[in-house]
């Protein structure tokens, strides 16, 4: 009766977390907004799976960073600030470790952990899991899942976070093209609108004008310079 009841808790607690990955899975596709992504995710991850803290780190431009981004506590109930939140890939934490080697790290008792690094924000944290966020090779972020439970990480839920962390990198990736491409259709449309200008300009005030209120509209760092009368 015993191992009936365990099986069947079992059974639930695997249903539950696959359910969440499919509702995750649904979300990524269908967001078109970077931080409601994170946001949804880290908070599904700890109301669902039943973890105490959850967190997502993005590498930055030069990789050499994981940069926190959004984290949730199950007992703050809002997204969480911590002490660390601007790690070194590489050494020095398990965040940093699994960013450089995009492999999963399990430390089932951070107590005996050497590369555990203590958050003063999560002092009863006694198990932690993180997962590398990558497209092949590419390591865009990790995804920090925290327990206050020893070996509160089992094999089967390592496996699901590891989906989900697949599904939140092809989603991150889907959002920084839909980006680029709203930069490139504007940048496009800033382009046409000046041609238009210059081409009915009657003197080259008038050019100037036009190159000057488009280079203004632009992401980059522009400047105009005029050739005068004397050189």
């Amino acid at each position: 009766s015993t191992l009936y009841r365990s099986l069947e808790t079992q059974v639930a607690t695997r249903t539950q977390q696959i359910r969440t990955a499919a509702e995750v899975a649904q979300f990524a596709t269908s967001s078109t907004s970077q931080d409601e992504l994170l946001q949804k995710t880290v908070q599904l991850i700890v109301e669902r799976f039943n973890f105490d803290y959850s967190a997502i780190f993005l590498l930055d431009e030069f990789k050499e960073y994981a940069v926190l981004q959004k984290a949730y506590s199950v007992e703050s109930q809002f997204e969480v600030k911590r002490e660390h939140n601007h790690l070194p890939v590489g050494t020095g934490s398990i965040v940093g470790m699994v960013a450089s080697s995009n492999r999963p790290y399990v430390a089932a008792d951070i107590a005996n952990d050497p590369y555990y690094l203590p958050v003063t924000e999560l002092p009863l944290t006694r198990s932690e899991a993180v997962i590398p966020m990558s497209i092949g090779d590419q390591v865009l972020g990790v995804l920090d899942v925290q327990s206050n439970k020893i070996n509160a990480f089992e094999a089967d839920s390592v496996t699901t976070l590891q989906t989900l962390a697949h599904q939140i990198a092809s989603a991150l990736q889907n959002i920084s093209l839909l980006e680029n491409t709203r930069v490139d259709l504007q940048a496009t449309f800033a382009l046409y609108q000046a041609s238009h200008r210059i081409a009915e300009s009657n003197t080259t005030q008038e050019v100037l004008n036009a190159l000057t209120d488009t280079i203004q509209h632009t992401p980059f760092i522009s400047a105009l310079l005029e050739v005068t009368a004397n050189g």
